[in-house]
């Protein structure tokens, strides 16, 4: 039983005008979208490789994972998604500076005072990831294998 499955052309609309809304950007069309069914994960994936034959491959994932869909199908960025898309975002971005971003890093929570929601994680030229604004706390979605140890 395939748990990832590509996206249809009204849920990728749905998803960029999400996208958009909250970020002010858009992935570009050069992709397929696929979502995995239990986790809720959207990866996004080249076109090009709709000219690779898989069926003599075993594939447990498909293309770059890049957000997951909350249980209000509202959109959380991964790493690799705030590094994709924050270049070109214009809303929801937040800067830290080097010792806020220790603590972000390190997998903490603190205070920021910013609009409730998802926003995109800067510091200098670094996308860092994505974090949720909820009542001036800035909740951190850094997961446990990425964070950093040392508490210098």
């Amino acid at each position: 039983m395939a748990y990832v499955t590509p996206l249809n052309t009204k849920k990728i609309k749905e998803l960029s005008s999400k996208l958009t809304e909250r970020f002010g950007v858009t992935f570009s069309k050069d992709y397929l979208w696929y979502v995995h069914t239990k986790k809720k994960d959207i990866y996004l994936l080249s076109k090009k490789a709709k000219e690779i034959s898989l069926d003599s491959l075993r594939v447990n994932n498909l293309g770059l994972y890049v957000a997951n869909l909350d249980n209000h199908d509202i959109i959380r960025l991964s790493i690799e998604g705030s590094q994709l898309l924050g270049p070109k975002a214009t809303k929801s971005v937040i800067e830290l500076d080097k010792n806020q971003l220790r603590t972000w890093l390190r997998g903490e929570d603190m205070p920021y005072e910013y609009e409730n929601g998802y926003v995109i994680i800067k510091s200098g030229k670094d996308f860092c990831g994505c974090g949720r604004i909820k009542d001036n706390i800035l909740l951190n979605f850094v997961p446990k294998g990425r964070r950093i140890r040392s508490r210098d």
